[in-house]
């Protein structure tokens, strides 16, 4: 099979700027709201994972699912043709 090649590490910036902000954010409510400082310090402390959107398992992930809808677009067609098939027997078809 071929894929495309996708270099997805401005794809993961972009998850991680989020994630900073958001970091930020959080913290800045938890100060409004008086939290203590050991909350304070372990949202300080968390990091983000070092990528968000991991190429290998996208592509594992797409490649079962292209081969579940084909099996899924041949079951229904056999199934269309089998009941056809059937009809034209109790018509007395032969093949």
């Amino acid at each position: 099979m071929l894929y495309p090649s996708v270099d997805l590490s401005d794809v993961n910036k972009v998850f991680a700027r989020g994630i900073e902000l958001t970091k930020e954010a959080v913290l800045l409510e938890l100060i409004a709201s008086g939290a203590d400082n050991g909350l304070l310090d372990s949202v300080e402390k968390w990091s983000s994972p070092p990528f968000l959107v991991d190429a290998d398992l996208l592509r594992e992930k797409v490649k079962r699912a292209a081969v579940e809808t084909s099996y899924r677009r041949y079951y229904r067609w056999r199934t269309k043709l089998n009941k056809r098939i059937r009809l034209l027997l109790c018509f007395g078809w032969h093949y």
